[in-house]
């Protein structure tokens, strides 16, 4: 019982955070209930507005989730570079680990550079502010290039140069080649992917928006079926069916992220194995004779 109680408890202090940030109570302006303007305002309330989820705040919300990704990536890749130097294996640390993170952080400045250049790839002749962090683009650009490119020949031929050179003996150099080509190739499909999968936290923010007006729609205090007090229970109802909803996908939607794209980048399943904190004890033993 006490970890469901911390369960309620995070999720409840979590959800009241962010219905301040958004203004919102079970979708209801937070406004009439206290005077605290919304820092992000996801949704037109004002009276007849033509549109109902609002651009800007929709955008800064989809931004924020990228920012997640981006953070949460290159903890995971880095927390991989730490395992490489606690095991003490060089080679594969200078060779594969240290080039992948340097990758990823050179490919997002990259891309932010890319992105302030109105989505050109010619970023080292835009003088404009690259997105986020204010500097040209040209500047951002040059700087992530002159990162990116070594990071991926390390990883391309890295390892059959090692070859070569008789610094590793595992395979031949043509091999490592091959090999090599095909990881630079599966590391910028995978980067890119992965960090556009954390869009999905706009989008569950968005689902969770749509329904609850769908509901105050129809069964709110100013619903199209009013009278209100008849709605009451429908209404406590259709949010309960809602927060259920939620959880799940939320739940699923966080163990796909932690598992796939975080624990993926540095887990490797070696180490010592799992024991509880209390063993198992027998409270009964019964002897048949």
């Amino acid at each position: 019982m006490r970890q469901w109680a911390n369960i309620f408890i995070v999720a409840g202090v979590s959800s009241i955070v962010f219905g301040v940030i958004f203004g919102e109570f079970f979708e209801l302006s937070f406004q009439s209930f206290v005077a605290i303007p919304p820092l992000i305002e996801i949704i037109h309330r004002a009276a007849g507005s033509p549109d109902i989820f609002n651009p800007s705040g929709v955008y800064l919300v989809m931004e924020v989730a990228i920012l997640i990704g981006v953070a949460h990536l290159a903890t995971a890749l880095g927390l991989d570079v730490y395992e490489g130097l606690k095991e003490h294996d060089r080679a594969e640390l200078w060779l594969e680990k240290v080039p992948v993170l340097t990758m990823y952080l050179s490919g997002v400045g990259f891309g932010l550079a890319f992105v302030g250049a109105g989505f050109s790839f010619n970023v080292l002749g835009s003088t404009g502010p690259a997105p986020l962090i204010g500097i040209s683009n040209s500047a951002l650009g040059a700087i992530s290039i002159a990162i990116l490119v070594p990071s991926m020949l390390v990883l391309l031929a890295g390892k059959a140069v090692a070859i070569g050179a008789g610094r590793l003996k595992e395979g031949s150099a043509l091999g490592a080649l091959s090999n090599g080509g095909l990881e630079v190739f599966e590391r910028i499909s995978q980067f890119m992917s992965n960090t556009i999968s954390y869009v999905r936290l706009a989008v569950m923010l968005l689902v969770h928006a749509a329904l609850l007006l769908i509901t105050n729609l129809y069964f709110g205090p100013a619903g199209i079926l009013a009278p209100w007090p008849e709605l009451v229970p429908v209404w406590i109802i259709l949010n309960l069916l809602i927060l259920s909803f939620e959880a799940f996908i939320v739940y699923v939607q966080d163990l796909r992220l932690h598992l796939y794209e975080f624990f993926t980048k540095f887990y490797t399943g070696t180490g010592k194995p799992f024991r509880k904190i209390l063993p198992d004890r027998q409270r009964i033993r019964i002897n048949w004779l």
